[in-house]
């Protein structure tokens, strides 16, 4: 209910408000029936039900007996009555009653700060931030009576969760200087908001500066604290704020211990996490099932199945039972290795555990099915999960499927699946329709998919990042850069702001029509903008430059990635090692290959033939042969782009009788 109407609400009630009528000309209240009349002229009073106050209409009818009450009922039964409109979620009534009973001339009648708390809360979680800072100035200005705790504590964290650190650090400094001392909540809350809005260094001094006060983090300071500094990804941070809390009598638990391992497995840090799993064993902190799931869902995020199986096994030797949770990790992580026969075992397993199937292993199952082309399967076992009558798909479970049609090109299936999802009733949202954005594309029906993206607002649904994206990239597949370029600057008129994914896209399209210059201008322009490249935008700056001859310019890149913090993927590795082909540079190339088995990057097979091919079309027959040999022995096989090059069909079929076994 808005302020206004709450104020109407009052005003139909008596017509005005009833502290004008306050007179104190001889120090006694008139008419007598006011509020604060001398008991011994007051009748007995009323007795009211709060209980029937359920809703708004309740407490404006209720309101309107207590006014109707002679004598008028005391503050402390005003009082209540606020608290229980707060209790209803009626905080904008509730404030103005308060307004209502406030008076600045008498102390010790005054409403508390038992009801002043709570409507500083509940304006907060309304999201009326300066609502409730009004509230709480009035309280200090008219001297309503003393804040409490409570009360400056629901400021500081209302503040806080509202994204407002600043003015509530502003409040506590305030605060202070009124003679107020801040506790560990207050500070915690305040490193808290710090930490969530990314103002990390700012967090780091305030933890110097509660200690200078005499007062001690706890387990949560140093919780919050880990866990912004993960987020953040200030893992040496992290290090030096565990050998301090080791160095103090805090104990850690294990749920400062999960976030540590939370923060590693998504950045895959698979090993720094497993060492924090071991650090709590010597530290006598029993890891529980939290713990073993984030563990189980980083090896498979990794594509380490044998390890995240171990983990589960283990579970058993530690006294915990593992939950669906662990099993749904396990089960994605077969599907995402493509290993969906063993994904399928695990699946008719679960219910042998004493487990129940819910929607999320339904849909995994399902997914893998879809993304091994077995159609049919993943239908029966769709229609099997709503025959069960135990869990029902969704709509995340349709645009799941959805997707997977789309990202395949099956896109006559993945139109007929939109279909469906309709008539099972459910409204197809921005995700359905970015997947059919991206499948027309991918199926190089690119005008359908602009007639698509037309279309999306008219559905009433807003265009996000990978709307954009997926448009803008459609267009550049087609040598459409003009409209591609159009669309971007579209979407910062739409005030989107371009992610890290939509400048790689505009970087790949400026390399594709030969703008290299360009690109790497607009390199520096993703560094100027807080984004940092990562493997994708180098790639694509790198093959624009080999494929246009600008070999030199793309090794300078390459050279430069292990200091700008990218690890050079095998894509990457492949273009520069097919760089030093063309100029004949072998001795670079056996140099790269070395490099890559280093960083445990092994060339695949289209390393190998684009070795062999570039070999073949100088005539080198025998180092081609050696290479060769190595390719077979690592189990890759020639493609046919290699055995059919017009300059080295003969020298190939050589190759080849050469190679062929005894």
């Amino acid at each position: 209910m808005s302020r206004r109407a709450a104020v109407s609400a009052i005003d139909l009630i008596h017509g005005r408000r009833f502290l004008n009528r306050w007179s104190h000309k001889t120090g006694i209240l008139s008419p007598p029936s006011s509020l604060f009349s001398s008991k011994a002229l007051q009748p007995k009073r009323h007795t009211i039900n709060f209980s029937v106050v359920k809703e708004l209409d309740d407490a404006i009818k209720l309101f309107q007996e207590m006014k109707s009450m002679r004598p008028e009922p005391s503050i402390r039964v005003y009082n209540k009555f606020m608290s229980v409109c707060v209790n209803i979620g009626e905080y904008c009534f509730a404030l103005n009653v308060f307004d209502e009973i406030l008076p600045s001339e008498y102390s010790g009648c005054e409403p508390n700060a038992v009801i002043i708390s709570p409507l500083i809360k509940g304006f907060f979680l309304e999201g009326k931030e300066a609502e409730a800072v009004k509230l709480f100035q009035k309280v200090l200005d008219l001297k309503v009576c003393e804040p409490n705790c409570v009360m400056i504590l629901h400021l500081i964290d209302g503040l806080c969760k509202a994204g407002q650190v600043i003015a509530a650090y502003d409040w506590v400094r305030k605060l202070e200087s009124c003679g107020w001392r801040p506790n560990v909540w207050a500070y915690s809350t305040l490193i808290d908001g710090l930490c969530k809005g990314g103002k990390m260094d700012d967090a780091l001094r305030l933890l110097p500066e509660m200690i200078s006060k005499g007062i001690l983090p706890d387990v949560v300071t140093y919780t919050s604290m880990i866990k912004g500094l993960c987020n953040n990804g200030r893992h040496t941070d992290v290090g030096d704020l565990l050998n301090e809390m080791a160095n103090s009598t805090i104990s850690l638990d294990v749920q400062t211990f999960n976030i540590l391992i939370d923060a590693y497995c998504k950045e895959g840090k698979m090993e720094e996490a497993t060492n924090v799993l071991e650090i709590m064993t010597q530290q006598n902190i029993c890891p529980d099932v939290v713990t073993y799931n984030t563990l189980i869902d980083g090896f498979c995020m990794k594509g380490e199945i044998d390890r995240a199986k171990q983990l589960l096994d283990s579970m058993g030797e530690m006294g915990l039972k593992p939950d669906i949770v662990s099993y749904s990790s396990l089960l994605n992580g077969y599907c995402k290795k493509g290993c969906v026969d063993e994904a399928r075992l695990l699946f008719l397993e679960i219910p042998n555990k004493g487990l129940v199937h819910d929607t999320h292993t339904y849909t995994t199952m399902i997914h893998g099915l879809f993304s091994a082309n077995k159609f049919g399967e993943g239908c029966k076992l769709l229609e099997d999960m709503e025959d069960q009558q135990v869990c029902f798909p969704d709509l995340h479970t349709y645009n799941i499927l959805l997707d997977v049609l789309c990202s395949k090109g099956e896109i006559d299936k993945a139109v007929s699946l939109l279909r469906v999802i309709e008539d099972k009733g459910f409204t197809p949202d921005i995700v359905t329709y970015n997947s059919l954005l991206n499948g027309y594309c991918k199926n190089g029906s690119v005008d359908e998919a602009w007639l698509l993206f037309l279309e999306i607002p008219k559905k009433g649904l807003v265009r996000t990042n990978h709307t954009y994206n997926t448009m803008i990239h459609g267009l550049f597949s087609i040598n459409k850069f003009a409209e591609g370029r159009k669309l971007f600057e579209d979407m910062e008129d739409q005030q989107l702001r371009p992610d890290l994914c939509t400048y790689n896209t505009l970087l790949d399209g400026l390399c594709r029509n030969r703008e290299t210059n360009e690109a790497v201008s607009l390199l520096r322009l993703i560094e100027d903008k807080g984004f940092t490249p990562n493997a994708v935008t180098y790639g694509a700056l790198i093959n624009g430059l080999c494929k246009h001859g600008k070999h030199g310019i793309a090794r300078l890149f390459f050279n430069q990635l292990p200091s700008n913090g990218v690890q050079p993927s095998l894509h990457i590795y492949t273009m520069i090692i097919g760089s030093f082909c063309q100029e004949g540079s072998f001795e670079e190339v056996k140099r790269l290959l070395v490099d890559m088995e280093n960083r445990g990057c092994g060339p695949d097979h289209v390393t190998y033939n684009v070795i062999i091919g570039s070999l073949l079309k100088q005539n080198e027959v025998d180092k081609a042969r050696s290479f060769m040999e190595e390719m077979r022995e690592k189990g890759f096989s020639a493609d046919s782009a290699t055995s059919s090059m017009p300059d080295g069909d003969d020298c190939f079929l050589k190759l080849m009788k050469d190679l062929r076994p005894k």
